[in-house]
């Protein structure tokens, strides 16, 4: 048997370094939790990935019903990470692979999961940029690209309480909307050259998936903000709009008391607007700042929680600020199946380029749960 010493002068014969042996080291040994135990390998594939597809999970959810957290007691990594680091693949720090090693037939199926994962991971960066899901107040999985939308007419005196003897009861009408609501593609396509493939590590890539959620999520935003303001095409479900001149307290609180009997708690803003009303005097508040200090959060006086919004394709915010009740604005509208990733092309090792897209649509459920206040 060979000795450490010879195995490592062999190696530099061979033109392998130190730093080489220490990373295929680091690469078997990856992120053991600190304890011996090896990990079970399991096999994954296309039919792992066509089980996601029927039932809604992740790759990672899938495996942790297959080899369980619980069973490796002090180990931190998920179901997903362990199967990392049985095959050798450290996708973080210094040492992190090349994308070539995902190429390995045994290692490709775990990629599409490693894209899915960073990106979802951008999809929620950001503390003070909106994101769709600051404006809705259910979620739906649908199973096509298109969605009857229920529509709520509550026209009629419904704020009653009591009903004298002999009257009707106020009627709140709830009906399918002959209008479908569509929903949209948001996506990229992130193109490949070899040598990309051979020299870029995981952990690079994982940035720039992040960045590739990060402009996603700016999209549905986007698209979330349009149908709050304007409601599902054809329907009667836009915001009211109040117009109040001038960014400042006294029409920040008549804006406010216009929600009644809803309650905007989430105001929405692009850049002017807010760098104009972080700067009134009441904002100044010193609880308004430890709160910002100590968590991180913007809120006004009044306690709502401020987003940013730049849009991207229209002014439908300029001079403008959104209020929502997010408990009532909007449906979040996903269509199941629909995973991040291409899978198949990159199971099978036919790749140059990576297609990421999600499929999202929004419903609005009732119109005066959100409020434009126009300052201009």
């Amino acid at each position: 048997m060979l000795t450490l010493k010879q195995i490592l002068e062999e190696a530099k014969k061979n033109g392998i370094t130190l730093a080489d042996v220490r990373a295929e080291v680091n690469r078997q040994y990856a992120a053991m939790g600190g304890t011996k135990s090896q990990f079970n390998k399991l096999e994954i594939g296309p039919d792992q990935y066509q089980e996601c597809k029927k039932t809604g999970k992740t790759l990672t959810q899938l495996l942790e019903e297959l080899d369980p957290s619980a069973n490796y007691e002090g180990v931190s990594l998920d179901a997903f990470e362990r199967q990392l680091a049985v095959r050798g693949l450290n996708i973080s720090g210094r040492q992190a692979v090349t994308l070539e090693e995902f190429y390995d037939p045994d290692n490709r199926p775990l990629f599409p999961e490693f894209i899915d994962r960073e990106v979802k991971a951008g999809l929620v960066m950001g503390r003070h940029e909106l994101a769709d899901t600051d404006l809705i107040a259910t979620e739906t999985e649908i199973d096509s690209g298109t969605y009857e939308n229920a529509l709520v007419d509550m026209t009629g005196d419904f704020r009653s309480k009591i009903i004298p003897e002999g009257t009707k009861f106020p009627v709140i009408t709830i009906s399918i909307d002959e209008k479908t609501v569509s929903l949209q593609k948001h996506g990229a396509l992130i193109k490949e050259t070899y040598e990309h493939r051979r020299r870029i590590r995981a952990n690079k890539m994982a940035v720039f998936l992040r960045l590739v959620g990060w402009y996603m999520k700016k999209d549905m935003a986007e698209a979330a903000v349009l149908i709050a303001i304007n409601g599902n095409s054809g329907n009667s479900n836009s915001a009211s709009s109040d117009t109040m001149t001038g960014l400042n307290y006294n029409n920040l609180v008549d804006f406010w008391a216009e929600f009644s009997p809803y309650e905007s708690d989430t105001l929405i803003v692009p850049k002017a607007g807010l760098t104009a009303m972080l700067k009134i005097n009441e904002f100044k508040d010193a609880m308004i700042a430890a709160n910002w200090l100590t968590k991180g959060e913007l809120i006004t006086p009044l306690g709502h929680t401020l987003k940013r919004h730049d849009p991207t394709t229209s002014s439908v915010l300029a001079n403008k600020v959104l209020g929502v009740d997010t408990r009532f604005c909007l449906e979040g509208l996903t269509e199941a199946g629909s995973y991040l990733v291409e899978t198949d092309k990159i199971i099978d090792g036919q790749w140059n380029e990576i297609a990421i897209s999600i499929v999202r649509g929004y419903a609005k459920i009732i119109a005066e749960a959100a409020r434009v206040w126009d300052y201009s």
